[in-house]
């Protein structure tokens, strides 16, 4: 057996596909046995300790999520304990989270040694993973099921199925993404929105005389909120338009079903307007929130950053392609030459007149020309770089929207014109994301 140096033992353990794994939970382990629960894990907590004690989750200002969720959670603080349960939480959040990052940097193909320091930066560095973890909000173990189960139902229903009932029993964040499911023409759709609304009515049922009191502290949640948060609805209270939520979510679920009539999108394109269409349901989107569009916005910038500029090789002259698929035809010796005639004169050749290419199919092949939407030369490389600060710009609005509100004391008009710009540019996001799949 050959004998392995030392530097390429080192390479492989590097390389290793579960040493990211071992290396996020090493230097998070202090976060997740931290004895005191953060912001949002303490609404979790006390709701799971009001259930342990017989009382409704929803007596407690603040607990805003399906009941199941606080059952399961006293369960837990029974046969764990209190410490236990928190790590739990705070590991499915941060296994959910890392995931998330690894999935967005798919597309840009990078090796495994630097995917490791990139994807490990990226969850301290991003701002909706970031602040998710930081809060311990479930947003990000949300996001992950609801993802996952939009990628993987045209291959498992069952799998999808339980993957987004689960995450709609945390969360409901992907209403409306089931709700396409339901009316998208595929039976594999339509069996996981079945299967995973059966699952989510039978845990419901289960706990049934918890939901009038569920619906009711959502309908009074007396929190108000000024910041740049991505919806419809604050955007509504800042021009005077109080909208009920359902309103909302009713009006977008209709778009969203017409916009399957009309387009008949292919399960890649249902992922990204299923992903948009739930975040402009909700009526308050946090920025952990947009950790669901994280895949997509990264697949995006992955895209465009591979769409290179044809450029010429003279201002005035440009050189014609030459593909390696197309070879000159053998000359036969059966085929007589092509006489010359000598009353044809023959073409003048004008040095700003380009080449006629050999062969017509050189012309129509798409490979062999620029895209029609690159213009020549120094406008081609114009385009494609406003493209990309034009895109950089938006995906940073997007991750900072929740911040902006803290940050910057405007006026209600000017804060209602920069939401509504984040809003259209998280259409944008969905739009240019359909193109690159």
């Amino acid at each position: 057996m050959p004998k392995i140096a030392l530097s390429e033992k080192i390479r492989n353990l590097l390389e290793h596909p579960w040493l990211p794994w071992f290396g996020l939970l090493l230097l998070w382990s202090g976060w997740l046995f931290h004895p005191r629960p953060y912001q949002d894990e303490g609404f979790y907590i006390r709701a799971f300790q009001a259930v342990q004690q017989g009382r409704s989750p929803y007596a407690l200002f603040g607990y805003l999520y399906p009941p199941p969720l606080a059952y399961l959670g006293s369960t837990a603080l029974s046969f764990l304990g209190y410490q236990a349960t928190l790590s739990l939480l705070r590991l499915l959040n941060l296994l959910a989270g890392f995931w998330i990052v690894r999935l967005a940097l798919q597309p840009f193909q990078l090796r495994p040694l630097p995917l490791l320091f990139v994807s490990l930066a990226a969850i301290a560095l991003l701002p909706p993973v970031a602040h998710g973890l930081e809060v311990n909000n479930l947003s990000v173990l949300t996001a992950a099921l609801g993802i996952a189960a939009l990628r993987c139902w045209a291959a498992s229903p069952w799998r999808a199925a339980s993957l987004l009932a689960t995450s709609l029993l945390i969360k409901p964040i992907f209403a409306v993404a089931w709700l396409l499911l339901l009316f998208y023409s595929h039976a594999h759709a339509r069996k996981t929105a079945l299967l995973s609304a059966a699952f989510c009515a039978t845990c419901l049922a289960s706990v049934g005389w918890e939901i009038p009191a569920m619906l009711h502290q959502m309908a009074h949640n007396t929190m108000q909120h000024t910041q740049l948060l991505l919806s419809w609805r604050n955007l509504c209270l800042l021009f005077g338009l109080s909208l009920p939520g359902w309103s909302i979510a009713l009006f977008w679920s209709g778009v969203g079903i017409f916009w399957l009539r009309l387009r008949h999108p292919n399960p890649a394109q249902l992922e990204s307007i299923a992903i948009l269409l739930s975040l402009y349901s909700l009526p308050l989107v946090w920025d952990h929130t947009l950790t669901t569009i994280l895949p997509m916005m990264m697949a995006v910038c992955a895209y465009w950053l591979h769409q290179r500029p044809v450029i010429s090789t003279s201002p005035t002259t440009p050189a014609t392609p030459i593909s390696p698929t197309i070879s000159t035809p053998p000359i036969s010796p059966t085929t007589p030459a092509t006489p010359i005639s000598p009353t044809t004169p023959a073409t003048p050749i004008s040095p700003t007149t380009p080449a006629p290419s050999a062969s017509p199919s050189a012309t129509a092949s798409p490979s062999l020309v620029a895209p029609s939407d690159f213009a020549p030369t120094s406008d081609a490389a114009k385009i494609w770089l406003l493209r990309g600060i034009g895109l950089f710009i938006t995906c940073l609005a997007l991750l900072f929207s929740d911040r902006l509100g803290d940050m910057l004391d405007l006026p209600y008009m000017i804060r209602a014109i920069a939401l509504a710009t984040l809003i259209a540019s998280l259409g944008l996001l969905a739009f240019l994301h359909q193109r690159s799949v």
